[in-house]
C-alpha cells in the first residue's frame, strides 16, 4: 500500500523567523536605546559613509522580506494558483503598508505643510513589489542580472551625474544627486533631521530594490532540494563574496546607509546571507526527531482535516467512516509521531503546513 512521509522540515522556516525575530528586536533597540543623552555608539546610525550594526537593521530586513517572497508564491504557482489573484495580492499589500508608512509619517499632530512622504514602511512596500513582480515574471539568471544592472546603474548615475551647482560623484549630504532628486521631488516633505535629504528617498530606493532582490534569490535557493547543510555552506560562500565585493568597492563608491550605495547592497546582503546560513547550520545540526514517520494516505488524510480544526465527528463525515475508526487513525498517527494528545498533534500538523490545500 502506498504511504507518504511527513516532510522534515516546516514549508515554513523556523530559522527566517528567528532572524526575523532578532532584527525586529534589534529595531526596537535601537528606535529606543533608553535615553538618547548617553547612546552606545553601535546604537547610533554611522554619521554618513561606513557603518554601525545599527545600519544592518533595515537591509536585514528588506532581504528578510526578500527571502519570503518565494516561499509565498511559488507553491501557490505550482498549485495552480493564478497569477491575476497573486497580483492583486501583491497590490494590495503594497497599498496597505506604503498607507501605514504614511499614517505614521503623520503622528501625532498630521501638519500638511511639511508632511513627510518617504519612510521605511514605504520602502518596504515599494521593494516588496518590484522584487515579487521580478520574481513572477523573470528566472533565476534573469534575477540576478537585474539585480547586478541595479547595482550598476546607481553607481553609474550618482558618479557621473552631477547635481546643478555640484560636481560629478559628490556624495555629500547636499551634492549628491539622491539628495538633489528628493529636493525637486518631495522639497520639504522629508525626513524632517536631514533637511536636504531623505535615507528613504526615490532615487536610492533603486538599489533598495536589490537588496530585496537578493533575499528572492536566497529564498529560491533554499526551495531547492538540496540539504540543510548544502543550503548554509552556500549562502556562506556566497555572502562572503559579496561582503569582499562590496569592501572593495567601498573604496570607490563609500559604504553609505541613507544614499544606500551598491557596496551597502552588497556588504549587508552578504552580512544577512551568512546569519540566515547560520542559523540554518544551527538547525541543521540540532538533534531532532527522527524524519521519516511513514503514514499511510489515510492517516495523512486525516492529519490534514485535523490540522483545519474539524472534530472527529467532521471527519468522519467528510471521509465516509465511522468516529470509531478516525480516532483510530488518530491514536495510530499520535504514536508515529511520538506526540501526547490532539493539541501537539494539531501544532505539528501546522508546522509543516498541512493546513494547506494543495
Amino acid at each position: 500500500m502506498p504511504t507518504s512521509s511527513i516532510p522534515s522540515e516546516s514549508n515554513r522556516l523556523v530559522s527566517l523567523d528567528v532572524f526575523r525575530g532578532i532584527t525586529i528586536a534589534g529595531m526596537v533597540l535601537v528606535n529606543n536605546p533608553g535615553t538618547w543623552e548617553y547612546v552606545h555608539g553601535p546604537l547610533r546610525h554611522a554619521e554618513w559613509h561606513g557603518w554601525t550594526p545599527t545600519d544592518l537593521v533595515f537591509p536585514f530586513f528588506l532581504f528578510i522580506v526578500g527571502v519570503a517572497i518565494p516561499l509565498a508564491f511559488a507553491r501557490r504557482i505550482e498549485s495552480g494558483g493564478k497569477k491575476r489573484d497573486i497580483y492583486l495580492k501583491i497590490i494590495k499589500r503594497t497599498l496597505i503598508i506604503f498607507a501605514i508608512g504614511l499614517f505614521l509619517n503623520g503622528l501625532p499632530y498630521f501638519g500638511i505643510a511639511e508632511y513627510r512622504i518617504p519612510g521605511v514602511l514605504q520602502r518596504i512596500a515599494i521593494c516588496y513589489f518590484f522584487a515579487s513582480i521580478i520574481f513572477l515574471n523573470t528566472k533565476v539568471r534573469t534575477q540576478v542580472a537585474i539585480t547586478i544592472g541595479l547595482l550598476i546603474v546607481y553607481w553609474l548615475m550618482m558618479k557621473l551625474v552631477p547635481a546643478p551647482g555640484y560636481a560629478a560623484g559628490d556624495l555629500s549630504k547636499e551634492g549628491s544627486l539622491a539628495s538633489f532628486v528628493d529636493r525637486i521631488v518631495f522639497g520639504k516633505h522629508v525626513w524632517s533631521q536631514a533637511r536636504v535629504y531623505d535615507p528613504e528617498g526615490l532615487l536610492s530606493t533603486i538599489p533598495a530594490v536589490a537588496t530585496a532582490m537578493m533575499g528572492a534569490l536566497t529564498g529560491t535557493w533554499l526551495r531547492t532540494e538540496k540539504s540543510r547543510i548544502e543550503k548554509a555552506a552556500g549562502m556562506f560562500v556566497v555572502g562572503a563574496v559579496c561582503i569582499a565585493i562590496g569592501w572593495i568597492w567601498n573604496a570607490f563608491f563609500p559604504i553609505n546607509k541613507a544614499l544606500w550605495t551598491s557596496s551597502y547592497v552588497l556588504f549587508s546582503g552578504g552580512l544577512a546571507g551568512l546569519v540566515l546560513g547560520e542559523y540554518r547550520r544551527i538547525a541543521a545540526a540540532s538533534p531532532s526527531r527522527p524524519p521519516g514517520p511513514v503514514l499511510s494516505p489515510r492517516e495523512t488524510e486525516v492529519l490534514r482535516l485535523v490540522a483545519k480544526g474539524l472534530s472527529s465527528r467532521q471527519i468522519a463525515t467528510r471521509l465516509m467512516l465511522s468516529p470509531r475508526t478516525v480516532q483510530n487513525h488518530v491514536q495510530n498517527t499520535l504514536t508515529k509521531l511520538h506526540l501526547h494528545n490532539r493539541v501537539e498533534l494539531t501544532r505539528y500538523a501546522l508546522r509543516h503546513g498541512l493546513d494547506q490545500d494543495g
